[in-house]
């Protein structure tokens, strides 16, 4: 039975007519026709379900099935480490698990189905999306989202970047992220299309798959930016937007896509965004990159920014209903009516156009994933005192124990329990670490007093 009320399928079945919706990488097309008739073969039904993304037909016919029966749909990175997936399976107790190829305990497996055998997790009956928020460390916290969340916020991101059904976007970003989720959510809204790019930027053949699909956008993380700049990676000829979101993106590199993105008659978007909101909350217009390169732009449309004792405050349809850290708080309903404080520290300038200067929690984001710092501490606590900080470019591990050879284990042991390049962390010895009054890290004082 489909759930009442407008719905995001729905809006991408009156747009779509027999356009391409999706390309992937080795050049198959699927039309709306082909992806319904996929969706009809992936049995998934109402509950919730566990969904590990790949960037494959078998992922996007599940996620479209689930989208389209109403289930309470939970995405999360098909590579995930066995341990993190089988806990959350533990925790949550889902109906139905997709593309997880190894066996459950308590589940029955046909093919790439696993159902469960016992009672699942009830839950609410206008749930629809659930997104992780945390990254690669400590233990995962669910956003709950419902259907308007999802339709609200494609619909006013295709409005803000004037996406038309003649656009493909570059899917270079899972659609377990947040933000790549919103590229395809925002490009199917209005008809158009979205090519799987599954390649890192690193990869020889990454640029070459983007123009071979025909993309005229790729969105990016601020890592995305900093290497295509530093490689002077030269654009596909049909590119003519440029989307940046997932952490902060210093002025100077700001200014010098904008510049090569006017001089295409294109336009290069920076945006702000939490996984809380769906995906984005804020864009800064084109023609301001050259102005305010270090705003996030003003909300955007159908919501609202403000500030609250310094924090950024976020009203809009697109506001998730609250966290869900337990399977009984999957049966509740919306608990922030509409507003999300962010947790991040800005100022706004007479025009309205805001900025972040810091951070009240401790979550740090690079390269697009959310990184909890305080269980960047506790990795080390064994060996001895430690604080991690970061300004969204690099992670720095400041540490009052090891060697210099200790200090590199200590790197590359990190890097790879957080799945980061080990050139985006930097591990530093002190004899001690700055202290408050209060007898906690003074972490303002690590950040050089910013």
């Amino acid at each position: 039975m489909r759930p009442d009320g407008p719905r995001w399928v729905d809006d991408v079945r009156a747009a779509a007519g027999s356009a391409v919706l999706v390309r992937f990488a080795d050049g198959l097309e699927w039309r709306l026709a082909e992806l319904e008739e996929a969706a009809r073969r992936s049995r998934v039904g109402p509950g919730l379900v566990f969904l590990a993304t790949r960037a494959d037909p078998e992922t996007l016919a599940a996620f479209w099935a689930a989208r389209d029966v109403g289930a309470a749909l939970a995405l999360f990175d098909a590579d995930l480490a066995p341990e993190l997936f089988e806990a959350l399976v533990a925790r949550f107790a889902p109906q139905t698990i997709i593309g997880w190829k190894s066996p459950l305990a308590g589940y029955e497996t046909e093919g790439s189905t696993s159902t469960r055998l016992a009672t699942p997790t009830p839950v609410h009956p206008g749930l629809r999306l659930l997104l992780s928020t945390s990254g690669t460390t400590g233990s995962p916290k669910l956003v709950r989202l419902d259907e308007r969340a999802l339709r609200e916020n494609a619909r006013s991101i295709a409005a803000a970047l004037a996406i038309t059904p003649e656009q493909r976007g570059a899917l270079t970003l899972p659609i377990h992220y947040a933000y790549g989720l919103s590229v395809l959510a925002s490009h199917w809204a209005v008809g158009a299309s979205v090519a799987f790019i599954p390649s890192g930027p690193l990869a020889a053949e990454h640029w070459a798959t983007i123009e071979a699909a025909g993309c005229t956008s790729i969105p990016g993380v601020p890592y995305t930016w900093d290497l295509a700049l530093k490689l002077r990676v030269p654009l596909p000829p049909r590119v003519r937007t440029l989307t940046q979101a997932g952490g902060r993106l210093r002025p100077e590199t700001v200014r010098a896509w904008a510049e090569q993105l006017k001089a295409r008659s294109g336009a290069f978007f920076v945006m702000y965004g939490q996984t809380e909101a769906t995906a984005r909350i804020s864009v800064l217009p084109p023609e301001e990159s050259f102005v305010r390169p270090g705003s996030i732009g003003r909300a955007i449309p159908g919501g609202l920014l403000r500030l609250d004792q310094g924090e950024l405050v976020y009203e809009g349809p697109n506001v998730m209903w609250g966290s869900g850290e337990t399977a009984a708080e999957l049966a509740l309903g919306d608990v922030l009516g509409g507003v999300l404080r962010t947790g991040d520290l800005g100022e706004v300038d007479p025009e309205g156009f805001f900025s972040i200067t810091g951070r009240l929690n401790r979550f740090a984001k690079l390269v697009g994933v959310r990184i909890n710092l305080d269980d960047v501490e506790r990795f080390f606590a064994a060996r001895g005192s430690g604080a991690a900080v970061s300004n969204d470019q690099r992670l720095t591990v400041y540490c009052t124990w090891g060697s210099a050879a200790e200090l590199e284990s200590a790197r590359a042991e990190l890097a790879s329990h957080l799945r980061l390049h080990p050139s985006l962390i930097v591990m530093e010895r002190l004899e001690e670490l700055p202290m408050l009054s209060s007898g906690k890290v003074d972490y303002r004082a690590l950040l050089g007093g910013r």
